[in-house]
């Protein structure tokens, strides 16, 4: 049996990581896995998939803007034609739209079950507006599954018409081992600096760097710090945001050029959180983001935006108060509270050892996604 991820882009992020843990999963109970992207490439990204010898295939042409009717048409005919040549008995789509594009060809492909991944709440004014293709992977009777419980209430309100069911999932956490041996400062070339902080999160819309950054600078003149805020992401796809570029230009108005860094894509990222002293996440909308399980498993500070997918991976009881969206002031405030060591880092660390173990486990992610598909199997050999 052939298990087909299809994700946007071929490069590191928490969606991609996400894909591979299930992946490796389904590896172990036999199935064949196989990639599809059809956006950003990053030869590092598809390099580790080929090393766990899953199939990657990389479709450019799918990636493009669609105009006319006759072209979305055309390009839907292609596309059935093409992912049927893979023969794939389950198709995991991630990202709404691509959802959407593959619950609805889902039958034409030969595939068996189809999952929906919905890793963000979605917009309130879309729960009643259905359109054709949405009707027609609706019909097809796709497993929904979100990794949220606020985004699964929301989701659930929009799939009651048809009589569908919103399972959640948790992501699960799989942390690589890391070489404790190695002066991980010194490899990224951070040790001139007293404080480390980073941010690990790719230039998308929902991203607020602006309020990190400005806090940043807060941070910096009152505390006349040592410190280096180390940024690790790639420019998101589509739509008219804010950029790297954009950020870098506010870093020189800021004037902070020597204590901010842009690494671009970081394939070391836990690596990278074990060089510093703390994680951030500014945001306006999660799912239930990664990083944020990744910066607690490796035991470091965590400070981030109090919105539904943040305040659901650390949970009420989290030691360090959370910021509302855009409140610089009180971002500034609990950066120079963790770098004056306010906050008890070994209560933080049973705390959060506590909730990983708990909620986010991988083995029981794995397992659950294959119960789904067991149950969806026996369901259709019942019809």
């Amino acid at each position: 049996m052939k298990i087909l991820f299809i994700i946007s882009n071929l490069t590191f992020g928490g969606i991609q990581t996400q894909a591979m843990n299930i992946a490796a999963f389904f590896q172990k109970k036999g199935f064949e896995v196989h990639f599809l992207g059809f956006k950003k490439y990053d030869e590092q990204f598809v390099k580790a998939l080929l090393e766990k010898n899953y199939t990657v295939d990389y479709w450019p042409y799918f990636g493009k803007p669609i105009g006319s009717i006759f072209q979305r048409f055309f390009r839907l005919t292609k596309l059935i034609w093409k992912v049927r040549q893979l023969k794939p008995t389950v198709l995991v789509p991630f990202h709404y739209k691509t959802c959407i594009e593959f619950g609805a060809i889902s039958k034409w492909v030969g595939a068996k079950v189809c999952f929906f991944q919905i890793r963000r709440t979605l917009k309130k004014d879309s729960i009643n507006t259905i359109s054709t293709l949405e009707h027609r992977a609706y019909k097809n009777k796709p497993i929904l599954v979100t990794n949220s419980k606020h985004a699964q209430v929301v989701f659930q309100e929009k799939v009651n018409p048809y009589g569908l069911t919103v399972h959640q999932i948790y992501n699960g956490l799989n942390l690589r081992p890391i070489d404790q041996s190695k002066n991980w400062k010194q490899h990224f070339n951070l040790e001139s600096y007293d404080f480390v902080a980073v941010s690990l999160a790719n230039f998308f819309i929902e991203k607020d760097y602006t309020t990190l950054l400005k806090a940043w600078q807060l941070f910096l003149t009152k505390t006349k710090a040592n410190a280096v805020l180390c940024i690790g992401g790639i420019d998101g796809s589509n739509g008219n945001h804010l950029q790297r570029k954009d950020y870098e230009n506010l870093v020189k108005e800021l004037s902070i050029q020597n204590h901010v860094r842009f690494l671009g894509a970081v394939t070391q990222n836990l690596e990278l959180i074990t060089a510093s002293n703390l994680g951030i996440l500014s945001s306006t909308s999660e799912g239930l983001p990664n990083v944020v399980l990744e910066i607690m498993g490796v035991k470091r500070c965590f400070i981030g935006t109090k919105i539904s997918g943040i305040q659901e991976a650390v949970g009420e009881g989290y030691p360090i108060p959370l910021f509302e969206v855009g409140d610089t002031q009180h971002l500034a405030i609990l950066i120079e509270a963790v770098y004056d060591k306010k906050f008890d880092l070994s209560q933080i660390n049973k705390y959060t050892e506590d909730r990983i173990n708990s909620f986010f486990n991988l083995d029981r992610l794995g397992e659950d996604y294959y119960q789904l598909i067991t149950q969806k199997q026996l369901s259709n050999r019942a019809i």
